[in-house]
């Protein structure tokens, strides 16, 4: 289950980040927001959305950035520009 297994990817990036200290970002694969049941019950949905806004309303308070990152099956644009941003900076 797509919904089970994002909340259990935000549940570990909570339970990582607190142990770093400084500014820290998360980053997710997907939408932070939730749109709706998808192959479930209602209930079943409205009770993971409350257990994901709990777990990004305890990033927030800790001061952890979250983001999430969409595109096409495959892309490589986000490899891409972490390996731009560790091209070292000309004189």
């Amino acid at each position: 289950m797509a919904l089970g297994r994002d909340i259990s990817e935000r549940r570990k990036l909570l339970d990582l980040a607190v142990e770093y200290s400084g500014q820290v970002i998360t980053f997710t694969d997907g939408p932070i927001e939730l749109w709706g049941a998808k192959g479930g019950s209602e209930a079943d949905f409205r009770r993971n959305r409350e257990i994901h806004l709990s777990i990004l309303s305890q990033l927030a308070t800790k001061n952890i950035l979250t983001a999430g990152y969409i595109d096409k099956p495959a892309a490589d644009l986000v490899a891409r520009l972490l390996e731009i941003i560790q091209v070292p900076k000309m004189k």
